[in-house]
């Protein structure tokens, strides 16, 4: 503000289902941060305490019971008005400095749509299992590192449990809607933050950092290990492993369909890059 630069809003949806003391939990750290332009959003059926006078927050639609998690993050993305989103599963916690972290990455570090943290582990009783997962994993090998799109292929997995991202919004609003009589796979849209992440890193990168900025609850009877926390998995804690070979097929007929809004988007030297990466996609 003291530069004549204004304070760039920031939506946090929290997302899924549990019992009072983790949605308490969940609700008092997206409340408490320090960025003073956070708006906090909350599925319509969430039993949620009383929040604090002038706290900004307001309800989101996620659909009729048994919706997919992909469709319910992308209906908290629409109702959102943040210029980026962090997706809060119910019972995971932010730092209070989590999105002044993430915002001085995406100020001063790569441009990118998507950025990452560390997590801390938890037990579902909130004990810790474990301080700096992916620091001490040797698959994060620098304490800033970047992922170019196209980098890596569908197969793989770079990004930490969703609380630790912050996603660009309009990027998920604009290009993760299906297109008619596309429905995404299965596999695909139960995974949730399988293709916020895998759209963002291919069409921007993606930016992930060592700090630890939240504590990922593991879902009661996960093991923690290395396994889980390098794949694509549910917001309750269930590993899935998309068709990669249908879900190739899905992704050309994506380009397809918003073959317009990418053009705008990105360069011509994107689609051809992408359609030759996607001939390259094997599961």
């Amino acid at each position: 503000g003291d530069r004549g630069v204004a304070v760039p809003r920031i939506s946090i949806a929290l997302i899924g289902r549990g019992d009072a003391a983790a949605v308490a939990a969940s609700l008092a750290s997206a409340l408490d941060q320090r960025h003073p332009a956070c708006e906090v959003l909350l599925p319509a059926g969430l039993s949620c305490p009383e929040t604090p006078d002038g706290a900004q927050n307001c309800r989101y639609d996620e659909g009729p019971a048994g919706t997919d998690a992909l469709t319910r993050m992308i209906a908290a993305a629409r109702a959102a008005s943040g210029e980026s989103i962090v997706f809060l599963p119910v019972g995971d916690r932010l730092d209070r400095d989590f999105v002044e972290r993430h915002l001085f990455y995406r100020q001063y570090g790569a441009l990118v749509g998507v950025t990452c943290s560390d997590i801390r582990l938890m037990t579902p009783g909130g004990e810790l299992v474990h301080q700096n997962a992916f620091a001490q994993s040797g698959a994060w090998a620098q304490a800033v590192q970047q992922i170019p799109p196209f980098a890596t292929g569908l197969a793989q997995w770079v990004a930490p449990p969703l609380a630790a991202c912050m996603f660009r919004r309009d990027l998920l609003v604009e290009l993760s809607g299906t297109t008619d009589g596309l429905p995404w796979p299965t596999d695909m849209a139960e995974a949730g933050g399988w293709w916020p992440v895998q759209l963002a890193l291919h069409t921007s990168g993606l930016l992930r950092f060592r700090e630890t900025l939240c504590s990922v609850r593991l879902a009661s009877g996960t093991q923690a290990s290395y396994g889980w926390l390098s794949a694509p998995h549910t917001p309750d804690g269930r590993v899935i492993e998309p068709a990669i070979a249908g879900v190739a097929d899905w992704l050309r007929r994506w380009h397809a369909g918003h073959r317009g809004a990418l053009a705008a988007r990105l360069p011509d030297a994107w689609q051809q890059r992408f359609a030759v990466w996607l001939d390259g996609q094997r599961g």
